[in-house]
């Protein structure tokens, strides 16, 4: 009977107990604004400094004695608020007490608004050409800006400035990784961002034109050249890695201004056109081609012949190509120290594109002969030559180091000489 009395006072004694012994074990923090939007960046930063508020006023507080002195606690935290969030004023506070105690502020913004947003680029010295691909880039930006600042009051910059500037550094590096960006905020009802760009390392110092012509004379694209030459110095100074990231877009550019030349439209050309590029050095690559015709030209002078009379000569090349790998062809050639003409007809095999096996007939002196060529890379080449009348070998090592000459060195039976050759 002393027990059942027992269990009978404590059940009526331990809920109000437990009641009574409630505390805050989190504060949930809602912010709005009156009459005006408030932008995302803004949001989360009030939220979390009132978060920090609420939780360092309420954590732990008996939700009894919060409901009791409801208004004092009001107070306090609007007095508290209102001293860390510049730019605006506590309209109320609307607190409800529990375990989960929600916190609702209602904020006003007092003075002038940033209404327009302006994004200033500072590029430095980047070419006009890499200003337009770096301004493509940079257009997530303004929205992102616009987005921050829009609808807050100038004077809450001196808090939000920093933060505002930490989330268009990132957005400017995420759209700009090859440039070091420095962002600086000027508050008023049009906010100016100024945005300055430094290149990282390395950077593009050196820009050439290299045409690789087996089946037309160079000297018809030397205008190409020049042309290409001069529009794409713009790439000097830019990172690397940034003409990298655009090498579709540029190489789309360049297959196009080839095209618009006067001699590759009029004449209906093929040029195969690539781009590639270094840690320092961006190449553009010509190739002009023909399906059906090989025309090449080129004049050399031999030094250090005992036969002196044949030493300079120009000659010309005449092709017809069939199957992809075969060709025959016909050359002239003109030795003006002698006023000689000489005609060759013959005919090659190709294997891919740096291996050759070919025969052919010279008037003079009325020999066959049977030769053999070899590129290693673009700047050696060797030859193998056999004339099958007098049963000779000539052996040539050749060295380009451009496109349009090239040094060779001759060894044949009785003799060594020195060849310059120039490629029309």
């Amino acid at each position: 009977m002393g027990k059942a009395w027992i269990i009978a006072i404590a059940a009526a004694i331990l809920p109000c107990n437990i009641v009574a012994a409630r505390t805050v074990s989190h504060v949930t923090v809602t912010v709005r604004t009156v009459g005006v939007g408030l932008p995302a960046l803004a949001e989360k930063r009030m939220q979390a400094g009132i978060q920090t508020v609420g939780n360092h006023v309420l954590l732990a507080r008996d939700t009894q004695d919060l409901q009791q002195r409801q208004e004092e606690y009001n107070r306090t935290l609007n007095d508290i608020v209102n001293r860390v969030l510049i730019g605006y004023t506590v309209e109320r506070i609307q607190l409800i007490p529990g375990t989960d105690t929600q916190l609702q502020v209602y904020l006003r913004p007092w003075g002038n608004t940033v209404r327009a947003v302006r994004v200033v680029y500072d590029y430095g010295a980047v070419s006009a050409s890499g200003k337009s691909y770096m301004q493509a880039d940079l257009q997530p930006v303004q929205a992102v800006a616009e987005n921050a600042l829009i609808g807050l009051p100038i004077d809450s910059l001196d808090w939000a400035g920093n933060a505002v500037q930490e989330i268009l550094t990132a957005e400017s590096a995420r759209a700009l990784p090859e440039f070091y960006p420095h962002i600086t905020v000027q508050p008023g009802r049009t906010c100016v961002v100024k945005a300055v760009f430094v290149p990282k390392q390395p950077v593009i110092r050196k820009v050439e034109i290299r045409l690789h012509s087996e089946n037309l004379p160079r000297t018809l694209f030397w205008g190409v050249r020049r042309h290409l030459a001069a529009q794409y110095l713009s790439l000097i100074g830019l990172p690397a890695a940034f003409v990298r990231r655009h090498m579709p877009e540029l190489q789309e550019q360049i297959r196009q201004e080839v095209q618009a030349q006067d001699i590759v439209r009029n004449y209906r050309l093929q040029v195969l056109s690539s781009l590639q590029v270094g840690d320092e050095t961006a190449i553009i690559s010509l190739q002009p081609y023909t399906e059906k015709y090989d025309v090449q030209g080129r004049v050399y002078v031999d030094m250090g012949r005992s036969d002196t009379q044949g030493d300079t000569v120009v000659e010309g090349t005449l092709g017809r190509k069939w199957g992809g790998s075969s060709e025959l062809f016909i050359s002239g050639r003109f030795t003006p120290a002698t006023l000689r003409w000489n005609g060759l007809l013959g005919y090659y095999y190709r294997w891919g594109p740096d291996t050759k096996l070919g025969i052919q007939y010279e008037t003079f002196p009325r020999a066959y002969y049977i030769w053999f060529t070899q590129k290693w890379n673009d700047h050696w080449q060797v030859r193998l030559e056999r004339n099958l009348k007098q049963k000779e070998n000539e052996l040539g090592i050749q060295y380009r180091p451009h496109e349009y000459m090239g040094i060779e060195y001759i060894i044949a039976e009785k003799a060594q000489w020195v060849r310059l050759i120039g490629y029309m």
